[in-house]
C-alpha cells in the first residue's frame, strides 16, 4: 500500500523523523541529518517563467540581477529550494520584489500568465502554457542549481521495493539531466573533408 503526499522540505524532514513518512524526495538539506540515509538523485536548476513582455523569448539564461528587476512570484518557505533562491539573492545583495509566495508552481504559472510578475520555480516544474517563456537562471554566468535526494530514517530501513524505487527515480533524473544538457549545449562545428 503506497500513499503519496505533497509537502515542503523542512516539514517533510520533521514528519520523517516522527515516523509519519517512510521516504521523502526533496532538495538535499543544507545541514547534515545524521539520523537519515540520504541518496543523491540529481540536480535541478531554477527557471524564470513569464510572459514575453517581461522575459525575452530566448534560451539564454537570465542573470539574477536582471531577474530581480522584475516583480517575483516564488515558492514559499515550505520548499527547501526556496533557501537556495534566497541565498542567490543575498550573494548579489539584492532583495527580490516579492509579489506572491505560493505553495504550487502551477499557481505561480497562472499568476505569471496574468502578467503579475516572473515565476521562479525548480526546473522539474513543467510549463504547460504556450503563452509563457521559460529561461534558466544564472548567477555570474553559472546556473543556479541545487541537489535533490531521497531520504529515509536509518532506524526504519526501506524495503527492497523502496530501494528499487529510489534507484529507478535516480536513473530517471539523471537521464533528464543528460537530455537537458544536450539540449542546451552549444552547437559543435563540424569539418567535412571531401
Amino acid at each position: 500500500d503506497v500513499r503519496l503526499e505533497d509537502g515542503g522540505g523542512p516539514e517533510l524532514a520533521e514528519r520523517l523523523r516522527g515516523g509519519a513518512l517512510h521516504l521523502t524526495i526533496a532538495a538535499t538539506p543544507s545541514a547534515p541529518a545524521d539520523s537519515f540515509e540520504v541518496v543523491r538523485l540529481g540536480r535541478l536548476a531554477f527557471l524564470a517563467v513569464a510572459l514575453p513582455d517581461l522575459l525575452a523569448d530566448t534560451t539564454r539564461p537570465i542573470e539574477m540581477a536582471e531577474l530581480l528587476a522584475h516583480p517575483i512570484l516564488t515558492l514559499n518557505h515550505r520548499h527547501a529550494s526556496r533557501e537556495v533562491f534566497d541565498a542567490a539573492c543575498r550573494l548579489i545583495g539584492e532583495p527580490p520584489k516579492l509579489v506572491m509566495e505560493g505553495y504550487s508552481p502551477h499557481t505561480l504559472f497562472a499568476m505569471a500568465e496574468g502578467g503579475n510578475g516572473v515565476a521562479v520555480v525548480p526546473s522539474s516544474a513543467r510549463v504547460a502554457s504556450p503563452r509563457l517563456v521559460a529561461r534558466p537562471i544564472a548567477l555570474k554566468g553559472e546556473p543556479v542549481e541545487f541537489d535533490i535526494c531521497a531520504m529515509w530514517d536509518r532506524r526504519a530501513p526501506l524495503p527492497a521495493y523502496g530501494l528499487r524505487f529510489v534507484d529507478a527515480l535516480g536513473d530517471h533524473v539523471r537521464a533528464e539531466e543528460a537530455q537537458e544538457s544536450q539540449r542546451l549545449a552549444p552547437p559543435q562545428a563540424h569539418l567535412t573533408v571531401v
